[in-house]
């Protein structure tokens, strides 16, 4: 935050204080849920990411970065809400394929995101 609040125009910086508060969010201390399962604090969270994007939009690491958030608050999902943000993320990581053809990690997570909706629709059909 320090970091970012010197340079705010530091696209990486914006990406790292996001990614760590998102990490510190997902995790339930001593038993309590992970932050991700509240509602309001999804919201809040989802419009920091969506704004990174404002920011950047030509940037891929603002499309992969908010398709990271939108892959873990799935996993704090249930239902439709877990498969849409499971699709909301394919559709940003592939975004962020587009712009950058070449990146390994980006076309892992388009791989990834379709073998978990795979696996839903697995489940959904038993």
């Amino acid at each position: 935050e320090k970091l970012h609040a010197l340079q705010p125009a530091n696209l990486e910086y914006h990406v790292q204080m996001l990614l760590c508060q998102l990490s510190l969010e997902g995790r339930s201390l001593a038993g309590s849920p992970s932050n991700l399962t509240d509602p309001k604090r999804q919201e809040y969270l989802h419009q920091r990411f969506l704004r990174l994007t404002q920011i950047a939009p030509q940037a891929p690491v603002a499309w992969a970065t908010l398709a990271n958030f939108q892959f873990r608050l799935a996993f704090a999902q249930k239902d439709l809400a877990r498969r849409q943000s499971l699709e909301s993320s394919l559709a940003n990581y592939q975004r962020a394929l587009s712009m950058d053809p070449g990146s390994i990690a980006h076309r892992r997570n388009v791989a990834l995101c379709h073998k978990y909706l795979v696996a839903l629709e697995n489940i959904n059909e038993t």
